[in-house]
């Protein structure tokens, strides 16, 4: 193990997580695709901190990108504080909330 990266503490490395799927959730892409990438990068953050801290992160980044208010105008109705919520927290306990996909 290099030394600059033992010297990295777990708030670092969720704000690196959070900052790389920043990138990924560019309006450009599919909404679908950006969803799917919010459940993996959470999923995939869990090992930096406890869910109760990488949730409320990732869902204030979906909000910050954009995301919930896309996933809003795409259901015509307020849905996507929910549905980023739901797919979070799905993220959080290891699970996929999409009926096809893989599963890690």
């Amino acid at each position: 193990m290099n030394a600059p990266f033992r010297s990295i503490q777990a708030a670092d490395l969720l704000t690196h997580a959070i900052e790389r799927t920043r990138r990924m959730l560019v309006k450009g892409r599919p909404l679908k695709v950006r969803v799917r990438v919010l459940w993996a990068a959470t999923k995939n953050a869990r090992v930096f901190a406890a869910s109760d801290a990488v949730a409320p992160e990732f869902c204030r980044l979906a909000h910050d990108a954009g995301l919930v208010a896309d996933l809003d105008d795409h259901n015509r109705r307020p849905s996507g504080k929910d549905t980023v919520r739901h797919v979070v927290d799905w993220a959080c306990r290891g699970l996929n909330p999409f009926e096809t996909g893989p599963l890690q």
